[in-house]
Order: structure tokens, then sequence, then C-alpha cells
């Protein structure tokens, strides 16, 4: 599931992504805290707004805070 992706949908496509994204073998990152890890060092508001964005598809999508 890209970053996109996750920002586009809603409702049971999001939830069924998430589902298959989850079901990978290397799928480490399970949780908003460890997706928050991989953007903690930029500054551009411009980056920044584009993962806030992500960050709430993958709400949406129903994966975890912690």
């Amino acid at each position: 599931m890209s970053c996109e992706t996750a920002a586009g949908l809603t409702g049971q496509e999001a939830h069924e992504a998430l589902q298959r994204f989850l079901a990978l073998p290397l799928a480490r990152v399970r949780t908003i805290a460890t997706f928050k890890t991989f953007f903690a060092g930029f500054s551009d508001p411009r980056v920044l707004e584009g993962w806030d964005r992500t960050i709430e598809g993958l709400r949406k999508a129903g994966v975890p805070e912690e």
C-alpha cells in the first residue's frame, strides 16, 4: 500500500488494503508511531503536510496508534 493510496481510500476499501498490507511477510510498520519514525527528521512544511494526510489515511484504515 503506497502512501498516496492509504490517504485516498475510505471505509471498507481502506480496511481491506490494510489487511493485505499487514499480511505481507516484510510489513514492519504496523503502528502510526512506527510509521512516524520514518519522517521524524523532515522540516519542510510541504513534506510534513503530505505525511499528515498519509497518517490520517492510515488512521481511517485502522492502523493502531501504538
